[in-house]
């Protein structure tokens, strides 16, 4: 029996399935199949085998956080086998720590062009061919040192894989504002999901480069691989991924018709960001502070895991970098508590993206007074506050950034890119920090370094429970106020086009 309504060619479907329904009028049309003038993509929607068609965002967040994913572990790659170039390359301390903050470098001039290249031709494009970039880099980076670059092509490589993990953190913003469902409380589950990428980069690149390092084919075949992975995951996203799914061929009409919809009175313009009301909120600098303190307890270990490890704890390659990779995988299911919370009945919103933020804090400090008082004498204390600090830390970013979604509104990607230049500042200047304070890699100067963060982690904490809030701040409301949206029959601009695309 042919199925009628599969037919797609609107000029003769049309005509058949009114004739039908004429004939057998018991046998109406489902109103997800009838097209709708504004539904443009409607005649063209693509199937995907084996998937749900009309669960195609829970692909798009699998796809995008696996695309992070691919280019942090491009940016992490050098931390790691640093430690496995001694042949090849005599490092100086300095020259260490200058390597390790070659990506900040390159995070930092990023800041700028970033975000106004994404606001001008769309995240699809910059984060696609930026991630292709950085593949094609981490491909070529043993090449270009084994051809004489030496130092300078390695600092070379690594400021243009900082450059390029920049669109990482503004994508887990728009991504969700754009593909969640907020009606079913998805905001919290795809923040989860996307930020799970600061986890897995970490678990795929460790065990992989010391395994690699050891064998014959030695730490070059890890830039080999991880490039590869890298340029294969960005050529799908730019296949795959639109920025809006109104766009997109592989949402079904049913799925799209639970987006939010833009408001009836016309267009709504781009809102530009109100900075200035933004910075004399003391919501916003809480958020900042946690954002420093979260970032500092992940950059520690994802920088200096593996040389701690392998210089203070006397671990090999191999087994330091399987050491290092345990505690992220699950450091990943302490994320997946948190949308849970949302489910909780009578848990209010302040526990939600305050008290958990600032307990999970509170966590850190204990752990770092705890490695500061055992650094070398027990290597199982250690790998414990190892597991329980990055446990805490992806919780309570999951919960920041929740409330980011909740004080910022439709301003939370600009909150999530000052995270993003937080992290590169925290990587720029953590390794010169650490190669002064620990650069002989010496159990006392380790303890030293771990009461220093544990104070500035405690100053942080209480700032971040003094100013944070839970209600969307008046500066979200602003825009509306002045005209947020424009007359039904204005034209829209350049930029909003592409905006919507």
């Amino acid at each position: 029996m042919i199925d009628l309504y599969d037919l797609t060619e609107i000029s003769t479907s049309a005509r058949l399935k009114m004739a039908i329904v004429a004939i057998m009028p018991e046998l109406p049309l489902p109103k997800e199949q009838i097209r709708k003038p504004s539904d443009e993509n409607f005649g063209r929607r693509l199937r995907i085998p084996l998937l749900n068609p009309d669960h195609f965002r829970f692909v798009v967040m699998a796809l995008a956080m696996l695309c992070m994913t691919s280019v942090s572990a491009n940016s992490l790659l050098f931390n790691f086998t640093v430690i496995c170039m001694d042949r090849d390359a005599n490092f100086t301390a300095n020259q260490r720590g200058v390597l390790i903050a070659g990506t900040a470098i390159g995070g930092i001039l990023a800041i700028g062009p970033v975000p106004y290249a994404i606001a001008m031709f769309g995240l699809r494009y910059v984060f696609g061919v930026f991630g292709l970039l950085s593949g094609l880099v981490t491909l070529l980076q043993p090449v270009m040192f084994f051809a004489g670059g030496g130092f300078n092509a390695i600092l070379a490589t690594r400021i243009v894989q900082g450059f390029t993990l920049m669109p990482a953190m503004p994508a887990m913003s728009q991504i969700t504002h754009n593909w969640a469902n907020a009606a079913n409380r998805e905001n919290a589950l795809f923040l989860m999901v996307l930020s799970l990428y600061m986890q897995l980069s970490v678990i795929l690149t460790m065990p992989t480069a010391g395994a690699l390092c050891e064998s014959a084919w030695r730490w070059p075949s890890a830039y080999y691989l991880l490039g590869s992975l890298s340029l294969v995951m960005f050529s799908l996203f730019l296949f795959i991924y639109r920025n809006s799914p109104a766009k997109s061929p592989f949402v079904s009409a049913r799925e799209l018709s639970e987006f939010r919809r833009p408001p009836a009175g016309g267009i709504r313009r781009r809102q530009r960001v109100p900075y200035a009301q933004m910075c004399r909120d003391p919501a916003f600098w809480a958020c900042c502070c946690a954002g420093l303190s979260f970032g500092t307890a992940y950059w520690l270990f994802a920088q200096f895991g593996p040389t701690y490890m392998n210089k203070v704890l006397n671990y090999k390659a191999d087994s330091a970098g399987i050491f290092v990779a345990v505690p992220y995988f699950f450091a990943m299911f302490a994320k997946m508590l948190v949308p849970l919370a949302d489910r909780v009945p009578r848990l209010s919103l302040r526990v939600r993206i305050v008290w958990i933020p600032c307990v999970c804090q509170l966590v850190n400090i204990v752990c770092y007074v705890l490695l500061a008082l055992w650094p070398a004498s027990s290597p199982f204390l250690a790998q414990v506050c190892f597991g329980v600090i990055l446990c805490a830390n992806g919780a309570g970013f999951v919960a920041v950034a929740n409330n980011c979604q909740v004080i910022a509104q439709q301003h939370a990607h600009f909150l999530l890119a000052l995270f993003a230049l937080i992290n590169y500042v925290i990587t720029l200047v953590q390794p010169l920090i650490i190669s002064r304070m620990a650069g002989s890699n010496a159990a006392k100067e380790w303890s030293r370094l771990f009461f220093a963060y544990a104070f500035i982690l405690c100053l942080l904490n209480v700032a971040f429970a003094l100013g944070a809030r839970t209600r969307p701040r008046q500066w979200t409301k602003m825009a509306e106020e002045n005209g947020g949206v424009t007359d039904g029959g204005e034209k829209p601009t350049a930029t909003e086009i592409v905006a919507r695309f």
